[in-house]
């Protein structure tokens, strides 16, 4: 009789297990799914801001090269900037430089995104999943999943690095740390001025940033998307090699981040 009940504990217990593998499977398969809608859905919106972009960026140049009188009329012109010209516009309207346009807000658009990114990369313990048997369920840049013990661990539960000290820092992980920190911070305050300028002044204000263009701005740009890209070093640590990790939420974010960066060292890039 003690038997039979031993083996019907098991039995509902390997059941059990049964269950929770196939409930397990069902979820990552439905993390997965969303997880292509939301990067496809990313893609696909950096696709249309490239296009208004580069026309953009087309028609300035083009005004360039078929208005080189427009220039000297600004300066020779005695009243106010902006003033009406005799038919009622302002040669800057007239021209249609600076002029308010859905295309002021690609710079703020994309700097917002790829800030996001930048700091969900940062945020997730799941920028590579180990796929081979370790002491871990996927590696971030600053916390790790373990597998579950019985009371701590669990898939999607994230751990800080600095509370696991089987969790080995390499140079790597240093160098993939310090870049995510400068690509975060030099966008973020990039994005500041670029949202307080758009609330102060208006879309006009962005315009004259992408007419004009920077060097300096769009070379820190340029690195906070370098920055960006170092790191997916995390995939090179001790911690996670090509042969143990597959990319995750958190590579996926560093890489869309990465050409949003450039895009925006695009659009504020000099003519």
């Amino acid at each position: 009789m003690a038997e039979a009940d031993e083996s019907s504990g098991n039995s509902q217990g390997g059941d059990y297990e049964a269950a929770q593998s196939v409930q397990t499977e069902t979820e990552s398969y439905s993390q997965t799914s969303w997880m292509t809608i939301v990067f496809l859905a990313l893609w696909l919106f950096f696709a249309g801001l490239c296009v208004v972009a580069v026309r953009r960026r087309r028609s300035m140049i083009s005004q360039q090269l078929h208005e080189p009188s427009l220039s000297r009329e600004l300066q020779d012109e005695e009243r106010p900037s902006g003033a009406p010209t005799a038919d009622g516009q302002s040669l800057k309207t007239k021209h249609g430089i600076f002029h308010s346009s859905s295309s002021s807000y690609v710079l703020p658009l994309a700097l917002a995104v790829a800030f996001s990114l930048s700091v969900f990369t940062q945020t997730t313990c799941a920028y590579f999943e180990v796929t081979v048997e370790k002491e871990f369920l996927s590696i971030g840049i600053w916390s790790v999943s373990v597998p579950y013990d019985g009371n701590l661990g669990g898939e999607g539960i994230c751990y800080s690095t600095f509370k696991k000290d089987d969790f080995e820092v390499d140079a790597s992980m240093v160098v993939a740390r310090v870049a995510g920190i400068l690509a975060s911070v030099i966008g973020g305050l990039f994005l500041l001025i670029v949202a307080v300028d758009l609330a102060s002044f208006g879309p006009d204000t962005v315009s004259q940033l992408l007419y004009k263009g920077s060097a300096t701005f769009g070379a820190l740009l340029l690195i906070a998307g370098v920055c960006q890209s170092l790191t997916l070093l995390v995939g090179a640590t001790d911690q996670c090699d090509s042969s143990l990790c597959h990319i995750d939420a958190g590579a996926l974010s560093a890489i869309t981040a990465a050409a949003y960066w450039i895009l925006c060292a695009f659009c504020v890039a000099p003519l």
